[in-house]
């Protein structure tokens, strides 16, 4: 018994050994496990960030592409407008060269009748001398019937 005794011994502590390197291994384990939970919440977190933003981006993306289909609106009706107006420009075109002529004319029309009203003016003018000419006419003739032409005598 006595040596029984003693071999227990160290397989008690054999065994007490591999216990202890077990708890040892198992607590190595925990301190990883833990780390690596901790890791994978950080990233857990990191990617529902990600997701966050992925959402507010895929939400933004939706509004700029309404904002695309309305401005893409507005820029057909803008087409359709400058349509219009080139048209209405092409009508325009021809006018433009007749309202050229009609003021070419009309600056013609207008130095004719200022040239008009130079020749009147000058006519008026020599009217006038032919009429005080006439009075003069008139008086020396009737000077001359009034004189008789016998010397002041008169005829009757």
């Amino acid at each position: 018994m006595g040596d029984t005794k003693l071999q227990w011994v160290p397989a008690g502590l054999e065994r007490f050994g591999h216990l202890e390197d077990k708890i040892f291994r198992a607590v190595e384990e925990f301190k990883a496990l833990r780390k690596e939970t901790a890791s994978l919440r950080a990233e857990n977190a990191a990617l529902k960030s990600a997701a966050a933003g992925a959402e507010a981006a895929l939400a933004e993306n939706g509004r700029l592409r309404e904002q695309v289909r309305s401005l893409s609106g507005v820029g057909d009706a803008l087409r359709a407008e400058n349509v219009a107006l080139a048209e209405k420009a092409k009508a325009v075109e021809p006018l433009q060269g007749e309202i050229a002529d009609l003021k070419e004319r009309l600056e013609t029309k207008d130095q004719s009748e200022t040239e008009l009203l130079d020749v009147l003016a000058k006519f008026e003018k020599e009217r006038e001398e032919m009429r005080k000419r006439m009075e003069n006419l008139k008086s020396m003739v009737a000077a001359l019937y009034d004189d008789g032409g016998d010397g002041g005598k008169g005829v009757k």
